[in-house]
């Protein structure tokens, strides 16, 4: 599977967004919820792995900056280097905490928006069905009466 980033996903998505085709008398357009879904994931993955990424360099930085200095320096750095390093995972999961309640939302949006898709092709189908229906018993009748 070729590797997104989050850009080229969120480009696709709009792309998808934006030639969708378009439900008369609403601002919604028909999309392939699978498809959207399947970039939804692709960008929670592509940020988890930033995210891990992220978090091994600076576990490494940190044990490199610590390895090559004296023990008293040591002391000094590890304190300026402990909020940094915590301010960057608390970042990191602030930002996987968003993505992660974007892509919910995503999803939410297009379950409702399939939900309501079939619902007008099921009510579309109950009178097309209904007209076929009639149109049988019409030709019934007409035959019943040339006999």
């Amino acid at each position: 599977m070729t590797q997104y980033s989050v850009l080229e996903c969120l480009d696709k998505m709009e792309r998808l967004l934006e030639t969708g085709t378009r439900i008369p008398f609403s601002s919604k357009r028909a999309v392939d919820a699978v498809e959207i879904l399947d970039l939804i994931d692709r960008i929670r993955a592509v940020l988890q792995e930033q995210a891990r990424r992220s978090q091994a360099v600076a576990g490494a930085e940190s044990a490199a900056a610590k390895s090559e200095v004296s023990p008293s320096s040591t002391a000094r750095e590890s304190r300026k280097l402990q909020p940094d390093e915590a301010a960057a995972r608390e970042r990191a999961a602030e930002l996987i905490a968003e993505a992660q309640a974007e892509a919910e939302q995503i999803r939410a949006g297009a379950r409702e928006y399939a939900e309501s898709t079939l619902q007008v092709l099921h009510e579309t189908l109950d009178r097309t069905s209904a007209v076929v229906k009639n149109g049988i018993e019409e030709l019934r009748r007409r035959s019943a009466r040339q006999a």
